[in-house]
């Protein structure tokens, strides 16, 4: 599989991409396809693996403007795009161990020209041998941090692939040809801060009429054992209670997800070809960088 990238998105320091390696070489024949691991943590090296960590930004590491490290995944997810070198490109997330079929299920989305979207399911306590699950308890009783996580949209669906919304588009596996998340202008940066950022980005592919399947086969097991996972990444969708149906991330879902291109003032093309020949990311602009929300200054966001 020459021409597929899987990029491993992390914010963990615990985040066993050993399990994940294992389950995929499990199902490897022949060409391994190529990996990269955005660590925004820098935690471990590993063989065979382009590792780093994700490109700057205001909302973590080195550039932030932040009081401290905030979620920033669409950025996370842009820096694979842009470090890209084959086709089509993979996302998988941390603490996850693939089912059996996922790679095969990957290899019929390239074959078939199709973006795809797999199924998940996150547990506690999982013990993991060689890539595969010998032990695990239920996602019950897991604490707010990390419900209990059974897919919805398994109900009622068999194996193989099904055409999707693209709302449907989230959970903690995906591919994609590398040109459509281009032609999109790749993940909304401004839902960095807040989330949401795989729905927006399922509805700006389906508002580009690019074809969205979702297939169980594409399975991942997470484990979210509160004492293993760490705190949380700081987020807020500014909700007012009783529940205010136009919070951040409401506007979010309709601004956002009404375009067939991300908002941001970049583009993503031209940043991917410098890079790939070998110049730096960008920096952030300079300020004031405001909420496109509420236009609270982001360096006052607590």
């Amino acid at each position: 599989m020459k021409n597929l990238t899987v990029a491993f998105v992390t914010a963990r320091v615990k985040h066993r991409f050993d399990w994940f390696f294992d389950s995929l070489m499990n199902q490897v024949k022949g060409d391994c396809p190529s990996l990269l691991m955005i660590d925004a943590v820098g935690t471990a090296e590993f063989h065979d693996v382009y590792r780093c960590r994700p490109k700057p930004n205001i909302w973590q590491g080195e550039h932030r403007v932040t009081q401290e490290d905030w979620w920033a995944k669409s950025n996370a997810l842009n820096t694979a795009i842009c470090l890209c070198r084959t086709d089509w490109i993979a996302f998988v997330d941390d603490r996850c161990v693939l089912e059996p079929m996922w790679l095969e299920s990957v290899r019929d989305a390239m074959a078939g020209n199709y973006a795809l979207c797999g199924a998940y399911e996150k547990r506690q306590n999982l013990i993991v041998e060689a890539g595969k699950i010998i032990e695990s308890d239920s996602g019950d009783g897991l604490d707010i941090r990390s419900p209990r996580g059974m897919d919805h949209r398994e109900k009622g669906i068999g194996f193989g692939p099904v055409q999707a919304p693209g709302s449907w588009w989230f959970g903690c596996s995906t591919v994609m040809p590398v040109e459509w998340a281009l032609q999109v202008n790749g993940y909304e940066e401004l839902c960095d801060g807040m989330g949401h950022e795989d729905c927006v980005f399922g509805l700006m592919l389906e508002n580009n009429g690019f074809p969205i399947r979702y297939d169980r086969r594409m399975k991942v097991i997470q484990d979210r054992t509160p004492s293993e996972i760490g705190e949380p990444m700081k987020r807020s969708s500014k909700e007012r209670y009783p529940h205010d149906k136009m919070d951040k991330a409401h506007l979010a879902l309709k601004r956002f997800g009404g375009v067939k291109r991300a908002n941001q003032s970049f583009n993503l093309r031209e940043i991917r070809e410098k890079v790939l020949h070998g110049e730096p990311f960008p920096l952030p602009t300079s300020g004031p960088h405001l909420d496109w929300f509420d236009s609270q200054d982001i360096t006052t966001m607590i």
